[in-house]
């Protein structure tokens, strides 16, 4: 039986769980991964934001030194917003420009379209400044890997560290944010028809770029925008130097693996193992041990345990009443056919040698055997009948059928007394307890009672219904044999010992049940009980 308090999981909450988790496993990665490659893209825009400035700022000194401290009417007003920042922020120490690449929500654009030729021509002393810078420039991409272009206010080409100087990029996304005075920051696709690189390559093995644009401003108008670019590092890459901690997390996710592995194996796969070998052994007829009960078991396979013990209890119930069964029945239909086999025998030895009477006390022997063979095969027949009876959804009225009794009773010597409470019903079909009742008052007529007092009432979700006579009762040495099939006392007068038997197979498929009350004095006194109409 299950051990109440325990509430174990179902089999499919198991199942869900397990499933789960190795979803949950390689999406997991999935996202760490993502997450990783944000970070990347993050780190490389930080780095262009830190360099953009550095470059602006040393622009803007350059052009200091060589305009001086006259008021220079070059490039662009800064829009009124972008004034009103730098007001607030003018005596504030620290003007942090924060990464915002988000690759979970920005859209990846386009490669960066190439610079436009046209006829502008930038500022002399734009050209000045651009140059002096050009050298430190192209020195620093020797170590920060990035494109470096310097822009004019109208978005010409002034410094680059590639091959487009003196073109325009004014059309381009982040030249505009950048001329109206804002640091804007996006992710283009990279587009590269050469092979792919080997794994421990520095920057080429990703298939985006990071754009980075930041305006220069010099005395309150935008003189130009520092833009750069650079590919953020592989993620293939950057997990292979961190190699030793990826092993560790792979390591990890087979640990969980094997323990999924094992969580199945502990509550599935080793309790149905274990009822498989429990019903081999059930096969080769040897006693089944009680199913261990282990702290995980899901549900269905613990009601499947309890399933299989209660077919197991009962296998091993029905076995043994089919060997008393047999063993009785062999002995029951032994000793009349023995008495026929003897009679018939000195019948055909000695016919001729008998007189009249012998021959007739031989026949008479032999039809009163027979008779009993015949009542045993029909009490045996009643029994087969009662032991798989499949009982209807009928009911029957205790009270009535007292009455109903009495009244099939009323030509005999045999006095019922009725004492039932009115309206009480149990879930049993009205004909089936006539037949047990029955049996019950031929019992005590048979055992020389002549009253048997009825009585019924209701007890919570059963009826109790009792059956007393006054007949000869039944001795202390006996009780515990009355409901063996073949057990009779009144055996001369033709009892086969299956009448109560045959009550108790009634009773039991109706889940009801019937005892006989001990230590009664003057008569027997039997209980039954059977589930009340409206019980739960």
């Amino acid at each position: 039986m299950r051990e109440h308090g325990k509430r174990r999981p179902r089999l499919r909450t198991i199942l869900l769980v397990v499933n789960l988790l190795v979803l949950i496993l390689p999406l997991g990665s999935i996202y760490f991964l993502r997450i990783y490659e944000n970070e990347l893209v993050r780190q490389t825009e930080s780095e262009l934001l830190v360099q953009g400035a550095f470059i602006a700022a040393m622009y803007r000194q350059r052009l200091y030194e060589i305009a001086g401290s006259d008021e220079v009417w070059l490039g662009i007003p800064a829009p009124a917003k972008v004034q009103e920042k730098m007001e607030e922020e003018k005596d504030e120490p620290y003007h942090p420009i924060p990464a915002t690449i988000d690759l979970f929500e920005d859209w990846i654009y386009e490669p960066r379209a190439k610079a436009e030729t046209v006829d502008a021509v930038p500022d002399p002393l734009v050209l000045d400044v651009s140059g002096a810078i050009l050298p430190v420039l192209k020195d620093v991409q020797r170590t920060t890997l990035a494109g470096i272009r310097v822009v004019d206010y109208q978005g010409l080409i002034v410094a680059s560290t590639g091959y487009e100087q003196g073109n325009s990029l004014a059309r381009i996304r982040e030249i505009g944010h950048a001329l109206r005075g804002e640091a804007y920051s996006i992710i283009r696709e990279r587009r590269d028809d050469t092979p792919r690189p080997p794994l421990t390559s520095i920057s080429r093995g990703s298939n985006i770029r990071v754009f980075v644009s930041m305006p220069i401003f010099f005395q309150e108008r935008i003189v130009g925008a520092v833009y750069l670019s650079r590919t953020p590092r592989s993620i293939l890459k950057a997990l292979y130097e961190k190699r030793t901690m990826v092993l560790l997390l792979g390591l990890g996710l087979l640990t969980v693996a094997v323990l999924l592995g094992l969580l199945t194996s502990y509550t599935i796969t080793r309790p149905v193992g274990a009822l498989i070998g429990k019903a081999r052994s059930l096969a080769r007829g040897e006693k089944v041990e009680r199913f261990p009960r282990g702290r995980f078991m899901a549900q269905e396979v613990e009601q499947l345990a309890d399933a299989f013990q209660s077919m197991a209890e009962d296998i091993e119930y029905r076995t043994q009443y089919i060997r008393d069964f047999a063993m009785h029945v062999s002995h029951e239909f032994k000793t009349p056919l023995t008495a026929i086999q003897g009679s018939v025998e000195l019948l055909q030895t000695h016919l001729g040698d008998m007189t009249e009477a012998q021959r007739e006390r031989f026949l008479v022997n032999m039809t009163k055997d027979t008779d009993r063979l015949q009542r045993l095969v029909s009490r045996l027949l009643e029994l087969a009948r009662a032991d798989v009876f499949e009982p209807s959804n009928e009911s029957a009225d205790i009270a009535a059928m007292g009455l109903r009794i009495r009244e099939s009773f009323k030509d005999s010597d045999m006095e019922i007394e009725v004492a039932a409470e009115g309206g009480v019903r149990a879930r049993i079909a009205p004909d089936v307890l006539e037949t047990i009742i029955v049996a019950l008052v031929d019992n005590s007529q048979q055992h020389g009672a002549d009253c048997v007092r009825y009585k019924a009432r209701r007890k919570g979700p059963v009826v109790e219904l009792i059956i007393a006579d006054n007949g000869e009762g039944v001795s202390p040495a006996n009780v515990d044999k009355v409901f063996t099939p073949f057990f009779t006392t009144n055996r001369k007068n033709g009892g086969t010992g299956l009448g109560l038997s045959i009550v108790r197979a009634l009773l039991t498929a109706h889940k009801g049940a019937i005892e006989l009350k001990p230590g009664t004095v003057g008569g027997a006194t039997f209980v039954i009980t059977l589930p009340a109409e409206n019980a739960r």
